[in-house]
This record gives structure tokens, sequence and C-alpha cells, in this order.
């Protein structure tokens, strides 16, 4: 999976795009809220979905689960914090 996607990570924010310049996701954090939303290959959102759109729990469990970089962006910038 990492040769074949891009990951850019900050402190609130995540994007994954394609290496082939295809679409890619965003992620980010919202108060309380991780946000997710799908941008076309020009990095504009989708016009059927263009607002961000909460993960409810059971899709932040999956991540974690499948061991996404999601999760792991997460558990480096969020959670790691909250043990503290």
């Amino acid at each position: 999976m990492r040769n074949q996607w891009v990951v850019v990570s900050g402190l609130r924010s995540l994007r994954i795009a394609s290496r082939d310049g295809g679409p890619c996701n965003e992620y980010r954090i919202q108060e309380q809220s991780v946000e997710f939303r799908a941008l076309d290959e020009q990095g504009n959102p989708y016009c059927e979905t263009p607002r961000w759109r909460a993960l409810d729990n059971d899709e932040i469990k999956l991540h974690f689960d499948l061991r996404t970089p999601v999760a792991e962006w997460l558990d480096k910038n969020v959670y790691s914090l909250a043990r503290n």
C-alpha cells in the first residue's frame, strides 16, 4: 500500500493521495470529531459530497483493526496526547 499512496499528515489533518494523481481522501480533527471527505484528481471536493462527514465509532475502529494510515495518524497525534 505504501508504494501506491502518498500520505501527508499534520497534527490536525491527513491527506492520502494516489501517486498517479488520482482521487484522494482527506481527514481532519474538528472539535471532538474525525471528519472525512473525498477529493477529485484536481484536489476539489466531489460535487455530490462536497462537505466533510464525521466518521462514526465503527468506522474509526475499522481503521484501527485494518492498521490503516488513518489509524497511525490518530494514534500518533490524538490518542497519544490523551494518554499523557
